[in-house]
């Protein structure tokens, strides 16, 4: 599929992003400067199959913030895609709205190691295949990714930083009062003040797990 002459080269960043921090800005960056990128789309989900129906904070809230993080940022955007969309966020569903709307682009699905790692199982993976290459990002704590003996995929390995936050750190930070500032753009930390989110909830006890979809 990814021969000849495209439109554009459209990175796919999918997660629950929950808040959305630096180290999402950061790495996404990266990898769009290393792979040559026209942009790159982040894609909040509004539920996901393997994990009880929303997140510590409502998808329209976590739209926001995620549009707060990137506006000044001439490459990303955000897309409602998914949160407009009813039932679970597969990816390959997303995957298939894209190609859609952007017949003429490359699609370039960001995962982490993590998710790579358990890819063969996702829903209707060899449509999705069929759709997007994959960049696999670095995730601290995981080592080389594998999906076990050869894999069929058009797969590439970033090597963006690999930064040590976590939503679920932020969201522990502020249940316990404290600052949050050196880990989120600005404009979010705002927000999370002036709606006053990740209050009532302990963080522990969350089924969100490290920013990411099951994305199957």
């Amino acid at each position: 599929m990814y021969t000849g002459n495209w439109a554009e080269k459209i990175g796919i960043f999918g997660g629950t992003f929950d808040p959305i921090h630096h180290g999402h800005l950061i790495c996404a960056e990266a990898i769009r400067t290393e792979f040559d990128l026209d942009k790159i789309v982040f894609i909040p989900c509004k539920s996901t199959a393997t994990k009880e129906t929303g997140s510590i904070a409502p998808a329209e809230d976590r739209y926001v913030m995620t549009k707060l993080a990137v506006m000044r940022r001439r490459h990303f955007e955000v897309s409602r895609i998914e949160l407009d969309r009813p039932g679970p966020s597969y990816t390959a569903t997303t995957a298939m709205q894209l190609h859609e709307l952007y017949p003429e682009s490359a699609l370039h699905l960001i995962i982490g190691m993590d998710a790579f790692a358990g890819i063969k199982n996702w829903r209707e993976s060899e449509k999705l295949m069929d759709l997007v290459s994959l960049i696999v990002m670095g995730r601290p704590g995981h080592g080389p990714a594998t999906t076990g003996g050869h894999c069929p995929y058009n797969v590439s390995y970033a090597k963006n930083p690999l930064i040590s936050i976590s939503s679920t750190h932020i969201r522990e930070r502020l249940y316990h009062g404290r600052s949050i500032s050196h880990l989120v753009p600005g404009p979010v930390v705002d927000y999370i003040r002036g709606n006053g989110l990740y209050r009532g909830t302990c963080p522990a006890a969350s089924t969100i797990h490290n920013d990411r979809r099951s994305g199957q």
